[in-house]
C-alpha cells in the first residue's frame, strides 16, 4: 500500500511465490480523506533536472574554452 505494508501475495498451487500465474490486487494510494505531503518533485517540477542539464552543459564549455 501507499506505506509499504504488504496485503496480498501471489502463490501457485503449491504455496511457493515463484510458479506461473498472476493475481490481481487493488492498491489504495490513499485512505479515505488522507492528504499527502507534496514530494520535491510535485513542488518544483523538471526544473532541478534540467538545472543538472545546464550546469553540466556549463561545466563542458567552459572546459572546452581554456583547452
Amino acid at each position: 500500500d501507499a506505506n509499504g505494508r504488504i496485503h496480498q501475495i501471489f502463490t501457485d498451487e503449491n504455496g511457493s511465490v515463484y510458479g506461473k500465474g498472476f493475481t490481481i490486487a487493488t492498491i489504495p494510494l490513499l485512505n479515505a480523506g488522507e492528504k499527502r505531503a507534496r514530494t520535491f518533485y510535485n513542488e518544483h517540477g523538471d526544473w532541478f533536472g534540467w538545472g543538472c542539464v545546464g550546469l553540466a552543459a556549463l561545466g563542458i564549455i567552459t572546459r572546452k574554452r581554456h583547452v
